[in-house]
């Protein structure tokens, strides 16, 4: 492994000065160190709209001079200078000694690093597409004298979201969205154990895609009802992986899959071991509808009702029913999906909609009927 350097520290005696510039002796440096922190942290949170770039702290054997490199002094020198003269005070009184602040312009904001990360941000806060906020702040940046070029990231969650950060998504298989989708409340509040989970789950035969092939053929699947994939479904890697992810545990699962005799749904059944055997439906419930109440496309059943694959055919609805057993102590969840939709070019199109900073629902909430 190599010596971690931050690009700063590697600048600093070249192109950049100290950010602090005092000397202490070994019993005052902690607590020096921990002021500037704290007087940085203040400072920033409280003129945060003013555009601080950057804040160096000087000391003396009497006192401290801070010195604020910022895009908009108005705001902290205030009228008549009455907002400076306040956070003087503040700050004499938090270090204990007498303070001097300085406030410098900052002429060309679209070309200090720090001001143009902070107004994506900012932008981004007000649910503005990632991507004009970045090529607006280069077109800004390169429009100014000097700079001879700009390179800017982010990454995150927006929303929600991480698909309205990235370039390419690939689109969840119909399988993996059924179960993700009955697993994630149980698992995301800590219900059941990671380490007893059965999915078995039922497909129409458009979940093989349009290809000619023997055992898709009407002849073969009408008044038929099999199995295939087991143990190694291909999209047991797919959902596994999602689990861990939410368990924060390595998650091993058995994935089970078969053929309805009918176009198109999907149903799975998934068997989990409640971690609280005493837990009765009602609770069960509350925390599922707890969890999916941000989302209109997450239907929880009332209570004895099943899903269906009828009921969410031609749609982007996912229908989930809860059952549990006393007797054995076990939650079994329901979900039922249009693999077509839901679980293929709906999907695709809601992923879409995010990546282009449409409202996911865009286009989806009013589909064509189906016979």
């Amino acid at each position: 492994m190599g010596q971690k350097v931050n690009p700063h520290g590697a600048r600093v005696g070249v192109i950049f000065g100290w950010s602090t510039r005092w000397y202490a002796d070994k019993k005052d440096f902690a607590n020096n160190l921990v002021e500037d922190f704290k007087l940085r942290k203040m400072i920033k949170e409280k003129y945060y709209a003013a555009g601080i770039s950057r804040i160096d702290i000087e000391r003396t054997a009497k006192d401290v001079t801070v010195n604020i490199m910022t895009s908009k002094p108005g705001m902290i020198i205030g009228p008549k200078g009455a907002t400076i003269e306040q956070l003087k005070a503040e700050v004499t009184k938090q270090l204990g000694r007498p303070a001097q602040i300085n406030v410098m312009e900052i002429k060309q904001p679209d070309a200090d690093a720090q001001l143009v990360a902070e107004n994506i941000a900012q932008q981004l806060e007000k649910r503005i597409s990632f991507r004009r906020a970045l090529k607006q702040a280069q077109q800004r940046a390169m429009k100014l004298p000097g700079v001879k070029g700009i390179k800017t990231s982010v990454s995150g969650r927006l929303g929600g979201a991480d698909i309205a950060r990235t370039s390419l998504v690939a689109n969840p298989g119909c399988y993996p969205t059924a179960t993700i989708l009955g697993l994630y409340a149980a698992v995301k509040n800590n219900l059941v154990h990671c380490d007893d989970l059965v999915v078995d789950a039922k497909s129409g035969a458009t979940g093989a895609g349009r290809k000619a092939a023997v055992p898709t053929l009407f002849s073969e699947v009408s008044d038929n009802f099999r199995a295939y994939g087991l143990p190694t479904h291909r999209h047991t890697p797919e959902i596994e992986q999602e689990i861990s992810l939410l368990a924060g545990q390595d998650v091993r699962l058995s994935f089970n899959t078969h053929l309805l005799p009918t176009n198109r749904g999907i149903l799975a059944t998934i068997y989990t071991r409640l971690k609280d055997p005493r837990m009765d439906l009602d609770a069960v419930r509350a925390v599922y509808t707890e969890t999916w109440s941000h989302s209109p496309w997450v239907r929880i059943l009332p209570k004895g009702a099943l899903p269906e694959t009828r009921y969410v055919r031609g749609s982007m609805f996912c229908d989930l029913g809860l059952v549990v057993d006393p007797r054995t102590g076990r939650l079994i969840i329901l979900s039922a999906i249009d693999n077509l939709c839901r679980g293929a070019s709906g999907q695709a199109l809601a992923n879409a909609n995010l990546m282009c900073g449409l409202p996911v629902e865009a286009g989806l909430n009013n589909l064509a009927p189906l016979p």
